[in-house]
């Protein structure tokens, strides 16, 4: 039914501890054992995300590159209020890691986020501007197909997480014509998207219409992780669950669920996280310290039969 991605990196940004993540490293910390098992099967599409701000991403890219369909660049690209593309976050790792997937060859898919530093997160400011004015969307659209042309991407993986509710139908017309424009040049188009358990649920969410988003693109990437989390689900949406699973099994299965019959499922890209929280810390653990960590504790691992987690 779904496709998947991984990420490579070790480590991830986030917007401020404990909430959720920040810019183009979504899926985030996955260690060598989890890659290893990520082939590619038969008509599978496996995305895996990489950040240059981390060198053991890159160590991982040349590792595992073999079980890959394409590579996401995290960490490197985000949109400015005015429609520019701010490249600040690109490093000599970056830059390694686009030549190596260049050589192999692997697509490469640069995210290009809403996110601020300045605002220390994803800025609604950003998006309503672009969207909502034709100039600064013109704009912004021929800035990305400049990216990938110059860079020799694959296309854009769009990543706005600011969308307001009453920017929806902006928000749509934008993804739209950047589609449009990248397929017109031989580019592909992947928006992100938060997961939603149904059209109008949660209502802070209103402003992603999974049928329209995903009706002129190429995939659609289903944000299926930080279910639960310190910081941003000991109350409201998720509480009663709280501390609770990463991405737990019956949760993926109703945001796919809800998602698919929405977008067609050939378009669908599930997010597989391999990492987890120290509840008791509210510090992030990712996939390489989880057996150090269990042995710190003298904890015993068990698997939760409704999560599988």
């Amino acid at each position: 039914m779904t496709k998947s991605f991984y990420t490579l990196t070790e480590q991830h940004t986030l917007k401020s501890e404990g909430q959720q993540l920040s810019r183009a490293v979504r899926a985030l910390a996955l260690g060598a054992a989890l890659i290893a098992t990520a082939t590619a099967h038969a008509g599978s599409f496996v995305l895996a995300y990489t950040d240059g701000q981390l060198g053991q991403s890159y160590t991982n890219l040349q590792a595992y590159y073999q079980n890959l369909s394409a590579v996401g660049l995290g960490s490197a690209y985000a949109l400015s209020k005015a429609g520019t593309v701010d490249a600040s976050g690109v490093t000599s790792t970056t830059n390694s890691i686009v030549t190596f997937a260049t050589s192999v060859p692997l697509p490469m898919y640069p995210t290009v986020s809403d996110y601020s530093n300045s605002y220390g997160g994803f800025d609604p400011a950003i998006s309503k501007a672009i969207i909502n004015s034709p100039t600064l969307s013109a704009g912004a659209m021929a800035n990305l197909v400049a990216l990938t042309k110059s860079k020799g991407f694959a296309g854009v993986d769009l990543d706005f997480e600011g969308v307001q509710p009453a920017d929806k139908a902006a928000y749509w017309a934008f993804v739209l014509a950047l589609a449009t424009s990248l397929h017109a040049n031989g580019m592909k188009l992947i928006v992100s998207v938060p997961a939603k358990t149904s059209d109008n649920a949660p209502d802070h969410l209103n402003g992603y219409d999974y049928t329209a988003l995903g009706a002129p693109v190429d995939y659609f990437q289903l944000m299926t992780y930080d279910q639960v989390g310190p910081g941003w689900s000991s109350t409201g949406f998720n509480s009663s669950i709280w501390p609770g699973p990463e991405s737990g099994l019956n949760w993926q299965k109703a945001l796919l669920s809800h998602a698919v019959t929405r977008v067609p499922a050939n378009k669908m890209l599930a997010g597989l996280p391999s990492y987890g929280y120290d509840y008791s810390t509210s510090k992030t653990v990712y996939w390489s310290a989880y057996a150090r960590t269990i042995a710190d504790h003298n904890a015993t691992a068990h698997l939760d039969a409704v999560s599988a987690m």
